[in-house]
């Protein structure tokens, strides 16, 4: 036997169903929202990463090259001292 609701209660049931699907949309497009900006943050962060590890490339040939001044420019100093 199925039970049969008055027409309030059908018209009731019908709004709050509504409500409650637009909550859900409202959700999902919050939610869409949100990933593409974790996605955008995402892409910036490797960005950043990608840069840190140029820098860092060139730091150390910096530093590499920078010994390789070293002595020579204290070999020179000396040279001068000697003079």
């Amino acid at each position: 036997m199925q039970h049969v609701l008055p027409q309030e209660d059908l018209a009731s049931r019908e709004a709050e169903l509504l409500e409650q699907s637009q909550a859900v949309e409202e959700g999902q497009s919050d939610a869409a929202e949100a990933h593409a900006r974790v996605s955008q943050l995402q892409a910036q962060l490797r960005q950043m990463e990608t840069t840190l590890l140029e820098d860092s490339g060139k730091a150390h040939d910096s530093e590499e090259l920078l010994e390789k001044v070293r002595f020579p420019t204290a070999r020179g100093r000396m040279n001068l001292d000697v003079i």
